[in-house]
């Protein structure tokens, strides 16, 4: 089972439903977590040890580059995906 946590500051619902309920019809992946990026996303890989985040491009740059640091000094065999969606937030 592939442990996925979600970091978006993206405050769509709409697509982080979508993008849950994508994964959860993958019998292999578990969505452990939903989250915003930084302390409490630092706190989430802490707890649920995943073994992919998905991280919204669209985050402020620098927290986003802050928390991917700590994450990858932290947890090395972590893997982290960076999001990205067209202008129009349509497509992922």
């Amino acid at each position: 089972m592939i442990r996925v946590a979600i970091f978006d500051n993206d405050n769509n619902a709409k697509f982080q439903k979508h993008l849950v309920n994508l994964l959860k019809r993958e019998p292999d992946i578990n969505v452990v977590a939903q989250e915003e990026t930084g302390i409490s996303g630092l706190k989430i890989v802490e707890e649920q040890k995943p073994d992919v985040i998905l991280i919204d491009s669209d985050q402020p740059f620098t927290e986003g580059l802050e928390s991917t640091e700590k994450i990858i000094s932290k947890f090395q065999d972590t893997k982290i995906i960076f999001l990205s969606k067209d202008s129009s937030g349509d497509y992922l």
